[in-house]
């Protein structure tokens, strides 16, 4: 095999080919080779698992049911029958992927060993087999993906149709000033009639999945009035899965004869940019209705960062011009009183309900909803160092499964939180502190290698300078913020299907990328890089 393209390979850590002739892994014998060839169909469960994930207890044939949602349970572990053979077979050849394998065997063993000396047995299998069930569910979002870019468009459908579900809901909501658990009669309702929640029931919940939808938005928007370059021909070949060889692709062409050449058609549909322009307004208004600043303050920087990807297609200006005064409108808007826009009928219904909340409450003054949200922050300031105490007095091993809350009931540091002098004896709101202090560091640094590895694929400094601006970069970008936003303002996520399904999400964005840039590389070379073989722009050098 060539030694240049080994370098590639290795440059950007990437599997090698399996020969110099054939760049595919051997094809299975036997009944797995059956079982292979019900991918097409078990691909298309990426168009249902996002609106399961986020439905969460009410994913279930008696809907509000708590415990892990029964139907998601269902999809995926049907999908395992064929994850596992395309797994072995294909992907775990494969950097990302078996990376994310090692993660979840990792966590199959040593979360139960730590469940041997853990204070709260109970809570500790209960959070072993619910976080066992979550990565399972996202360990085969990984591998159906293949890191290709037809799979990624399933997915991305998928939460689209969450997106729509869960907007409908909220929407009823809005209008009513009811809350889809207390229809369902499961759990009490803590938050007021100003707060919605949709499918998560939790304004915080929801607002960590609309961050992820709009980076997807976003990513659609980069896609739409992005200009096309002759250095990206090969990654928009790989990306849009043509047919033209990338070695056909020689940078010497202009941008309008590689669409062509491509076959991608004419971007840039006038109707298309209003459609996502009209979403992200009402993923952002969503947010603002929550009331989380964290959630605002992610949607922000993404319609910053959008706006600065779109500006190099200078033929579309009016879209970053939108979207920076979209940004401008964001803080504002959040700022606002909520009664100015919620119908009056449920309006004067809130105002008689007399329900606390931790945001927005019916009948205080502003003064007393700053003190409110004033507490709540010192509150997670204080557990966040209940943690850090905890992991410093365990670092390796851990408290054990389940520990955390039973460590800040008897952490003597831990200011009372009432005026009784009682403790608020809470999670920590912090899922990789959480982690830390449960599974200690060896159970969290494994978790953490994948995030990590993501974000090094996203911006490998070469790579990334000579393929910007690139969607699925920024689309990486912002469901890995959604992904630490939800880890540090979320009571607790490490048995939510939602937050390991960002977590493969970025995984098989990065995978794609990661893909992409090897197609650029050996397109390059095919077309007669530098002498050493490696160009000197990619190489890392």
């Amino acid at each position: 095999m060539n030694p240049a393209l080994l370098r590639v390979d290795r440059d950007i850590g990437a599997a090698p080919p399996m020969t110099s002739t054939d760049e595919h892994p051997p094809a299975p014998a036997g009944r797995l080779a059956g079982l292979l060839t019900r991918y097409p169909l078990a691909q298309k469960a990426l168009l249902i698992l996002p609106v399961l994930a986020v439905a969460g207890p009410f994913a279930s044939i008696r809907p509000g049911a708590a415990g892990f949602p029964y139907f998601y349970r269902i999809v995926w572990f049907l999908c395992l029958a064929v994850a596992v053979p395309l797994f072995w077979w294909e992907s775990r050849r494969h950097s990302l992927p078996k990376l994310y394998a090692g993660v979840l065997a990792w966590w199959l063993i040593w979360a139960p060993i730590t469940w041997l000396w853990t204070p709260a047995p109970g809570v500790g299998r209960t959070e072993i087999m619910a976080g066992a069930m979550a990565m399972a569910g996202a360990f085969v979002v990984v591998v159906l993906t293949r890191g290709s870019s037809a799979s990624l468009r399933y997915l991305r459908w998928g939460w689209m149709v969450a997106f729509a579900v869960n907007t409908a809901i909220v929407s009823w909501e809005f209008c009513t000033g009811n809350h889809l658990d207390l229809v369902t009669g499961v759990q009490p309702w803590y938050f007021s009639a100003y707060s919605v929640a949709g499918l998560d029931t939790n304004p915080n919940g929801l607002s960590n999945f609309n961050v992820a939808i709009f980076a997807v938005l976003c990513a659609q928007m980069v896609r739409e009035v992005g200009s096309r370059r002759a250095t990206r021909a090969a990654a928009e070949a790989f990306e849009n899965e043509a047919t033209t060889p990338t070695s056909a692709l020689v940078p010497s062409t202009v941008c309008g004869s590689i669409s062509q050449r491509i076959g991608l058609g004419v971007r840039g549909s006038a109707r298309r940019i209003i459609v996502l322009y009209v979403a992200m307004a009402l993923c952002a208004y969503t947010v603002y209705m929550t009331g989380s600043r964290a959630g605002a303050m992610s949607q922000l920087l993404l319609t910053l960062m959008t706006a600065a990807w779109c500006f190099r297609g200078r033929r579309l200006l009016v879209v970053p011009i939108a979207l920076v005064a979209l940004a401008a409108v964001i803080p504002v808007v959040q700022q606002s009183d909520l009664r100015l826009v919620r119908p009056a009928a449920v309006a004067q219904r809130a105002a008689h309900e007399g329900r606390g909340s931790g945001h927005y409450q019916d009948n205080v003054s502003d003064d007393q909803k700053a003190v409110d949200v004033a507490k709540a922050d010192a509150a997670r300031a204080e557990l966040t160092k209940s943690g850090l105490r905890a992991m410093a007095e365990k670092p390796l091993q851990g408290h054990g499964a389940g520990s955390s809350i039973t460590w800040v009931a008897h952490d003597p540091l831990y200011p009372a939180t009432s005026a009784n002098g009682q403790r608020r004896v809470i999670n920590l709101h912090n899922t990789f502190l959480e982690i830390g202090v449960n599974y200690g560091l060896i159970g969290l640094l494994p978790i953490l290698a994948v995030p990590l590895w993501a974000l090094m694929r996203f911006l490998r400094p070469r790579t990334f300078l000579r393929l910007w601006p690139d969607p699925v970069v920024l689309e990486g970008l912002g469901v890995l913020l959604a992904l630490l936003v939800t880890s540090v303002i979320t009571s607790s996520s490490i048995g939510s299907p939602m937050f390991w399904l960002f977590y493969a999400y970025a995984a098989a964005l990065a995978w794609n990328y990661q893909d992409a840039a090897r197609a650029d590389l050996r397109a390059q070379l095919a077309d007669g890089g530098p002498a050493d073989g490696v160009p000197a722009t990619v190489s890392g050098r």
